[in-house]
């Protein structure tokens, strides 16, 4: 009856390391699902009489312009985010790296990319939009 016990006990600490081993890996697994659903990408289209399109791609803290992108021209193109029509200066990327071809761009420490569903590309000098990606 001893030997019965020590082993069903034995078998029972196995279970419960495996158990406990397991959650985080099941909770790693969801967490990278997560992080591959979480990219939303979206098509450039020229506002304010500028040409502009290509890929955005923005996915956790990163925007990738695709390597279709492509501007016509403007004197002080910069990139960052929007909401529902609106540019927010606060996202502010850094300027635009080049007019053609892939470039990728961080977002701003404290800036959540969920709240903003627009990829854009501003002229700091006119202060008007020349290029805006919806993003889903």
């Amino acid at each position: 009856m001893d030997q019965f016990l020590k082993t069903r006990r034995q078998d029972t600490m196995i279970d419960r390391r495996t158990f406990l081993v397991s959650i985080p890996a099941a909770g790693l697994g969801l967490g990278m699902a997560r992080a591959q659903q979480s990219a939303r990408t979206g098509m450039f289209s020229g506002r304010s009489n500028h040409d502009t399109t290509g890929t955005a791609i923005l996915e956790g803290r990163t925007l990738t312009l695709g390597d279709d992108f492509v501007l016509d021209r403007a004197p002080d193109p910069i990139v960052g985010l929007g909401r529902d029509g609106r540019w927010d200066p606060n996202t502010y990327m850094g300027e635009l790296m080049q007019k053609r071809g892939r470039q990728v761009y961080t977002l701003p420490d404290g800036i959540d990319a969920a709240d903003y569903n627009e990829a854009y590309i501003w002229c700091r000098a006119a202060d008007v939009p020349l290029g805006i990606a919806p993003l889903s």
